[in-house]
Formats: structure tokens, C-alpha cells, sequence
């Protein structure tokens, strides 16, 4: 089966948001780190929470941070 051009599109996308995401968050993690605050497994780099609960992660995040 030929691969139709919508899905190639969409699997495209999904590899140029991917490593978007990657680079953003190792940013995000390298100031978190540098500035030595806690957060939770999860919410880290390679958890799966930020993926499929984006705004709780992003809760805990900043709660850590203004909690510094």
C-alpha cells in the first residue's frame, strides 16, 4: 500500500513536533536543574506526563519553581 501524502504529512509533523518538544524540554530542564529545583519524576524529561497531562505537569512545574 502506497502511503497517502494527508498521512506522510501528519507522520512528518509528529517527527517535527517530537524533537521540538525534545529540545524545549531539555531547555526547560538544563534551567531547572541549574537553578536546583525539585520536580517531580514525572513532570522530568523523559516521563510521559507532560505528553499526556500538559497542563497538570505544567502546574506542578511552576509550583515548584515559585516555590523555590
Amino acid at each position: 500500500m502506497e502511503i497517502p501524502k494527508s498521512i506522510q504529512k501528519l507522520i512528518d509533523q509528529r517527527i517535527k513536533y517530537a524533537l521540538k518538544y525534545n529540545e524545549i524540554s531539555n531547555d526547560l530542564f538544563d534551567w531547572i536543574n541549574k537553578n536546583e529545583i525539585e520536580v517531580e519524576m514525572m513532570d522530568y524529561i523523559d516521563g510521559i506526563e507532560p505528553i499526556v497531562h500538559p497542563y497538570q505537569s505544567a502546574s506542578r512545574i511552576q509550583e515548584a519553581i515559585k516555590n523555590k
